[in-house]
């Protein structure tokens, strides 16, 4: 039987502005709250095994991530109905299901990310120009990091742009081998002419893909 349950989950306005670590935390702590038995780690730190999805940025919302919980044994899914109900305002868990033990954890999954800006052009981009940028063989932007300066070739992992008076919508392919950051395709945009004054972050899917 089935040890690992998968949760789908939101993550509010009213935690937006907590880290990657927090939620993990947050996750740590409502287990304990729902007293289930979760599995421990090994070593001289044991944690509860919980693994997450890919990351948010810090202030943004998030309408369905995901993360697995690893139990000792399996639980009644009644306990699972627990963890909504002890949950904090801004975390609310939409839905749970168990997950084979063979199967992949999130950590080894490539994911499409469905991402939602809100803020203001100084020109807003024509839908004719974004889809001939997709259609371009190479869409080069800087990365730039304490420790590294690099061209990043944007093509494998831009899927889609829409763009509105007062968002930018985006679809983003991420996997362990790296991915795309929001603020390099707003440089790149902004390299174009286009420059969006961001305001808000949002993704509302998280798709795992196979």
């Amino acid at each position: 039987m089935s040890k690992r349950v998968r949760i789908r989950y939101k993550k509010g306005k009213e935690i937006a502005f907590l880290s990657h670590l927090d939620i993990w935390r947050a996750f740590s702590r409502l287990v304990r709250r729902a007293e289930i038995e979760v599995e421990f780690s090994q070593g001289f730190h044991p944690r509860p095994m919980i693994s997450m999805g890919p990351a948010l940025p810090v202030g943004a919302t998030g309408e369905e991530e995901l993360l697995d919980i690893f139990f000792e044994k399996e639980p009644a899914f009644d306990r699972l109905l627990r963890l909504k109900a002890c949950s904090p305002p801004g975390l609310e868990i939409m839905d749970a299901w168990f997950v084979e033990e063979k199967d992949k954890a999130l950590t080894a999954f490539p994911f499409l990310s469905f991402w939602y800006l809100s803020g203001t052009w100084g020109k807003v981009p024509e839908a004719g120009f974004l889809k001939a940028l997709l259609q371009r063989e190479e869409l080069y932007t800087l990365r730039s990091t304490p420790k590294i300066r690099k061209q990043i070739n944007l093509k494998e992992f831009l899927r889609a742009l829409r763009a509105g008076s007062d968002f930018l919508e985006m679809e983003l392919v991420s996997s362990p081998l790296g991915g795309a950051r929001l603020e390099e395709v707003l440089r790149l945009l902004e390299e174009e002419g286009y420059k969006f004054s961001l305001e808000a972050i949002s993704r509302r899917r998280l798709i795992p893909l196979e």
